[in-house]
């Protein structure tokens, strides 16, 4: 599970130094909660929290939640 955060963090870095975070979140119904996103340069030791829930798709597409 740490992996899943530790790889979130990156690619949202990633889209971050790229200008691209914004569209992203745009594209998938995402909004950020507090400040405004920073510049790629303001975001030197920035990490990303982003909250995440597992779930498992059966066959048919359909989900449920996955709890340790």
């Amino acid at each position: 599970m740490e992996d899943v955060g530790l790889t979130l963090d990156a690619m949202m870095r990633d889209l971050l130094g790229h200008g691209e975070l914004e569209k992203f979140l745009r594209d998938h119904n995402w909004q950020l909660v507090g400040s405004a996103i920073p510049a790629p340069v303001e975001a030197e030791g920035l990490r990303f929290d982003v909250p995440f829930i597992p779930a498992m798709v059966g066959a048919d597409g359909s989900t449920r939640s996955v709890y340790q």
